[in-house]
Parts: C-alpha cells; sequence; structure tokens
C-alpha cells in the first residue's frame, strides 16, 4: 500500500482517461461510488489508496476544495512552506539590491 504523495505517470494518466471500459460506464451513467457492486475486493484497496495518498496534482493547485488545501485560504499550504523555505535564502539577495538601488539614486 503507498502512503505519501503518489508518482505521476503521464502513460497511465492517458490509457485510463482513453479506455474501453471508461467509455462503456460513461455511456451508461453508472454513479460513482458504484464500484463496489462488480469488484468489492478492488474497490476497498481504491478506498484506502485514495485515503492515504496523495496526487502531485493535488498539491500544485490552489483553487482546490479539498479539507487540506482549503486551510490557508486561496493558497495551499504547499505555496507557503515554498516561501518560508527560500525566503531565507533569497532574504540576503534582495537585502543587497535595494541597498544597491538606493545607494545607486
Amino acid at each position: 500500500m503507498k502512503f505519501g504523495i503518489r508518482t505521476p505517470s503521464l502513460k497511465r494518466r492517458f490509457a485510463a482517461r482513453t479506455s474501453i471500459k471508461r467509455m462503456v460506464r460513461a455511456k451508461i451513467r453508472m454513479p460513482r461510488g458504484t464500484g463496489f457492486i462488480t469488484n468489492p475486493k478492488k474497490a476497498a484497496y481504491n478506498a484506502v489508496y485514495n485515503r492515504t495518498s496523495v496526487s502531485v496534482d493535488r498539491l500544485i493547485k490552489t483553487n482546490s476544495t479539498n479539507h487540506m488545501t482549503k486551510s490557508a485560504g486561496n493558497t495551499n499550504w504547499l505555496t507557503w512552506g515554498l516561501l518560508i523555505l527560500f525566503l531565507p535564502i533569497t532574504f540576503p539577495f534582495l537585502l543587497i539590491y535595494l541597498a544597491y538601488r538606493f545607494i545607486r539614486h
């Protein structure tokens, strides 16, 4: 079972969106959450997998309805984390640049 961030795969993403099985289910209008009827073991595994792992796309999105990213308002926690991480690195360069601009004028 995977815990944490899932590794993205463009090949698998494309294959899943263009499969015959997906097209048939879309035509039948099978509602979400009825996968346990066709394959209960796979449905249980997927339910646990989707709750214990997170997609890279979900981390990047800023306007997500996910409860983990909604706590910070419109910006998600990844944006704040990167800002806090890179601020100490870039702060001295910012001060040097501002001092240069101030002395130049």
